[in-house]
């Protein structure tokens, strides 16, 4: 048994990209409880087949006017069944100023499952997601990041693991990042690839595309201070209950483009951890996969074959980053307003 500690965190914000990057793969990805789809069913035998089970979709956006008539296409257009069944989709309009609000308010006029929620002011994405909890009356919550794409069955794959296996209460997806359009988004795209391969060899988080149990999260209280994908697994393995990923279900997201945008995605997610730590220690014991640092290279080889000049940029550019003061790239760290660089906005497909 073992806990992400302060001294755990003290040698992840090491100089050191080389000894930085093992030691995130390894505290980071490794330290979570893994089980993969192929073990699920022989673990859960016992687990009882939900008959149905309703699902409210929310996703919050700002300035998503490139991505967001897409994204509810394809979530309206998801294989919905029986056993899985749509009961909302809610868009949460944190304020844009751009065609965002328009292109959901036309929507809306055409389909009955789609509802808006729109903030007067800029509050932030936990507040949407916030917004969307309170709004829900589902069994199942599936929070969605609003710039990324769906392979069809993503959301519904993703519920119907729970559906099978009562043992979980919240699962994910496989995040596979596009194929980089120039060379500036590779050192990103390896990056993102070390969780993608990660998740392929079992490791579970919940990023992206998640769904949950509404009943496991009744008392979840999200703060605006940290990222969702960090607070809401943590709340979760701190009360007792585990998630996993199928691999099955699988989204789309664009890299950061250029050194700049790679320097803030990297700071603050370091930020974002340390954040995570003051709020909301490790309190439930995490378990940890035997030879886990073995699977941590596994995954480390895999992403250098798919991407292989994306980790000498990788290499090179951390170096960079761990090297110059924070304030020469990110002046500023409000975790909920400003976390997506603009670049990643528009995923081109």
């Amino acid at each position: 048994m073992h806990s992400f500690s302060r001294w755990h965190m003290s040698i992840y914000l090491r100089r050191d990209p080389l000894v930085l990057f093992l030691q995130v793969a390894t505290e980071v990805y490794g330290k979570v409880r893994t089980i993969t789809c192929a073990s699920m069913h022989d673990e859960n035998k016992e687990s009882t087949r939900s008959s149905t089970l309703s699902v409210t979709v929310v996703i919050p956006a700002y300035n998503e006017e490139a991505n967001i008539e897409r994204l509810i296409q394809q979530v309206l257009d998801e294989p919905w069944s029986d056993s899985v069944v749509l009961d909302k989709l809610i868009v949460v309009d944190d304020c844009s100023d751009d065609d965002t609000p328009e292109i959901i308010r036309l929507l809306a006029s055409k389909h009955d499952h789609l509802h808006i929620i729109r903030h007067e002011q800029r509050s932030g994405k936990n507040a949407g997601i916030r917004d969307g909890i309170a709004a829900c009356r589902s069994d199942i919550i599936a929070i969605l990041d609003a710039d990324i794409g769906l392979r069809r069955g993503c959301v519904t794959n993703t519920v119907q693991l729970l559906a099978d296996n009562s043992a979980f209460a919240a699962a994910s997806c496989v995040n596979e990042p596009l194929q980089a359009r120039t060379w500036r988004e590779r050192a990103s795209r390896f990056q993102a690839l070390i969780l993608t391969e990660g998740r392929r060899l079992g490791r579970a988080s919940l990023l992206r595309v998640y769904a949950i149990r509404t009943v496991a999260i009744r008392d979840l209280v999200l703060p605006d201070t940290t990222h969702d994908d960090l607070y809401i697994p943590r709340w979760l393995r701190n009360h007792g209950y585990r998630y996993a990923v199928n691999p099955q279900a699988i989204a789309y997201t664009r890299s950061a483009t250029g050194l700049r945008d790679f320097a803030k995605q990297t700071l603050r997610a370091w930020q974002a951890l340390d954040a995570l730590e003051r709020v909301l220690p490790i309190t439930h014991p995490i378990m940890v996969e035997y030879g886990g640092r073995l699977l941590t290279l596994r995954i480390i080889v895999r992403a250098i074959r798919r991407e292989p000049l994306g980790f000498l940029l990788y290499v090179l550019w951390r170096g960079i980053v761990t090297a110059t003061p924070t304030t020469l790239w990110l002046p500023t760290v409000e975790h909920t307003k400003h976390d997506q660089s603009a670049s990643t906005k528009d995923l081109g497909i």
